[in-house]
């Protein structure tokens, strides 16, 4: 039986993007019979799937990875970067080539290049460096990474879709009355933090009062789990709007139900979309109409105003204008894009598409 082995110090219920990619893939592996460990932070023990445990992530502690790998006869690790837990340690970036002079194959998950400062790029292209494969999971960092020589061949594409483990399929979509009953409600999924655009949609609310009579606004997530004071303040400034209900963060079968509950997913992100926006593919999972930022590189088979409702900018006046546009739709009229939209969901990051996929690239 094939084994595959990921490295991820954090793991749901922990606020992580990144972990919650990992036990995702774990799941799909072990329902196709795959035998799957997760290797994780000592505190995260007890959590579904973790098999093995590193007290502190310096490489003289992570050494403890080899034997665990040798015993469980895994044939190929995947390493998910970056992670908090990391703490910034230069000696973890040596982790690929020691378990590749083991005789292993590593492949590097890589779920944020770009934005780093240039020694932050450099600790990850030390990392990388050894790897077999580096998967990137948007275009963006593809782009980026490409342009190094060392890299280019060994680079693969793979966004990992939704994190959300509960998502309705097309015939579960829940069905919008011809006629709209009191307000538009407009559902608002992901962190709160500063330049996920949950501020331009406060500003709009500020500067046109009536779309707060016209609209309602939920909010599912959080300030991050190391919040600064701008998420701080951004939190306590949605909590001065009546017609904004904050949810906190909320469970996976909750989330599908607010999903359900609501009529159009607003994520206005200030730095655009990209293939690694995990609110935004589990909104689209969702089979509801999503109004969204502009991506800079187009992403594959995304329709504006049949399968995505694009904002041409993220200004508060634009995000105002189109809701104003959409409260005016019919419900069916907006229905029918939700139903484009979990179609475009299925076919490009469904989990038998990305099992598929993973399996072509590690040619298992």
């Amino acid at each position: 039986m094939y084994a595959l082995c990921q490295i991820c110090p954090l793991i749901p219920p922990s606020k992580d993007g990144v972990g919650a990619s990992a036990l995702k893939l774990h799941r799909i592996f072990k329902s196709r019979g795959i035998a799957s460990f997760l290797i994780t932070s000592t505190d995260q023990q007890g959590v579904e799937g973790v098999s093995c445990s590193i007290k502190s992530w310096t490489l003289p502690s992570a050494m403890r990875i080899i034997p665990f790998v040798r015993r469980q006869k895994v044939h190929s690790v995947l390493i998910h970067y970056p992670s908090p837990r990391y703490y910034r340690s230069i000696s973890i970036v040596f982790l690929p080539w020691v378990l590749r002079m083991a005789g292993l194959k590593v492949n590097v998950l890589l779920h944020e290049y770009s934005e780093y400062s240039h020694l932050g790029k450099l600790r990850i292209l030390m990392l990388i460096l050894f790897a077999n494969l580096v998967l990137v999971t948007d275009s963006i960092n593809r782009r980026s990474l490409s342009r190094i020589p060392l890299i280019r061949k060994r680079l693969c594409l793979f966004p990992t879709g939704s994190n959300i483990s509960s998502h309705y399929s097309e015939e579960d979509l829940c069905v919008i009355p011809a006629a709209r009953k009191g307000k538009l409600r407009i559902l608002y999924f992901g962190l709160i933090r500063a330049g996920k655009g949950l501020d331009k949609i406060l500003d709009m609310f500020d500067s046109r009062s009536e779309i707060g009579e016209r609209v309602e606004l939920h909010v599912i997530g959080g300030t991050p789990e190391a919040s600064v004071r701008d998420d701080v303040e951004l939190l306590n400034r949605i909590r001065q709007y009546p017609f904004i209900v904050l949810h906190g963060y909320l469970d996976d079968h909750a989330i599908s139900e607010m999903f359900a509950q609501s009529e159009i997913v607003l994520l206005p992100y200030e730095d655009g979309l990209t293939e690694r926006r995990g609110s935004f593919m589990a909104a689209m999972a969702s089979g509801k109409p999503v109004v969204t930022s502009l991506p800079s590189i187009a992403i594959e088979g995304l329709q504006d105003n049949y399968n995505v409702i694009f904002l041409p900018n993220n200004s508060h006046l634009e995000i105002a204008a189109t809701l104003m546009r959409l409260s005016e739709k019919r419900p069916s009229d907006l229905s029918e894009i939700g139903s484009n939209a979990i179609k475009w969901y299925t076919s490009h990051y469904s989990d038998s598409v990305l099992y598929d996929r993973l399996v072509q690239m590690l040619r298992w």
